[in-house]
């Protein structure tokens, strides 16, 4: 299968199958910490925006996106 877009945390390897991405797995670490320190979703793109966190495609970051990654995360761990 051929994606259009590699959703976050994942990447393609060496042998065009897709991977975890560590380092995109350590930004969801710093999500979920702000989200469980009160942090609105909107609070969460500012702050990464701030930080110089860039999303995998665009400039800054979305509130939707924030809550779509964090909720896709939580139903991919059956949380």
């Amino acid at each position: 299968m051929v994606w259009i877009w590699i959703p976050f945390v994942w990447d393609f390897g060496p042998d065009s199958r897709l991977e975890e991405n560590t380092r995109e797995q350590t930004i969801i670490a710093h999500r979920r910490r702000l989200r469980a320190q009160g942090f609105s979703y909107r609070g969460i793109a500012a702050r990464f925006d701030s930080e110089g966190i860039l999303p995998k495609r665009g400039r800054r970051w979305i509130h939707t996106t924030v809550k779509s990654i964090l909720m896709r995360e939580a139903v991919e761990k059956g949380c």
